[in-house]
């Protein structure tokens, strides 16, 4: 990934419903600009504001730019649980740290059997990043909970974390066989392993 560090995610929210209702407007062929004006018109997320909307929407087409025909076709005739993974892969596309907790953390500690994630695990990985990046070091503590937050958030609400009495169990997903071919044939396999924990 090419990407740079950013603590975007922490005005971003996962927004399974939302993408759907935006990737079936694009599906009919509505352009940038008319689904903004559906989103605002309609409040198709029932949000309070008319900023808020076009906020929400933003974000989302943004997302959705790592997102061509086929996997846009895969969203709409998958369950939900795909649906979730397709959506979380498009937030780690965009997201290069998040991506690289994936990998490195989430991905590792599968591997050797461990079953559970803990708080310390997140405040290791940030430790080591501002290490690494000046980007990192410079932001608030503040951020940097916050971000924690989101990462677990994300991994839940996909279901790559089940949350038994606090604990934060580590359960990868079964991933539908045409998703997985077709992140493997579109150079994305790193994401793969990152999200399947596999090595």
């Amino acid at each position: 990934m090419t990407l740079k560090y950013s603590a975007g995610l922490v005005s971003q929210f996962f927004w399974l419903s939302e993408t759907r209702d935006v990737i079936r407007l694009k599906k009919e062929g509505k352009t940038e600009a008319e689904i903004k004006k559906i989103c605002v018109d309609e409040n198709l997320f029932g949000v309070h504001s008319e900023s808020f909307s076009l906020k929400v929407c933003r974000y989302i087409l943004n997302r959705l730019k790592c997102m061509d025909d086929e996997l846009m076709d895969i969203f709409l005739t998958s369950d939900i649980s795909t649906q979730k993974i397709i959506n979380l892969f498009l937030i780690v596309k965009k997201d290069k740290l998040f991506f690289e907790f994936l990998f490195e953390v989430y991905r590792e500690k599968y591997i050797i059997g461990a079953k559970s994630l803990s708080k310390s695990d997140l405040n290791i990985f940030f430790n080591n990043k501002e290490l690494q990046s000046e980007i990192v070091a410079n932001w608030r503590e503040k951020t940097k909970k916050q971000l924690m937050t989101m990462y677990i958030n994300y991994m839940t609400e996909a279901n790559l974390l089940t949350d038994k009495d606090g604990e934060k169990l580590i359960t990868p997903p079964i991933l539908d066989p045409r998703l997985e071919n077709y992140l493997e044939l579109n150079g994305d396999a790193a994401i793969l392993k990152a999200i399947m924990g596999v090595s």
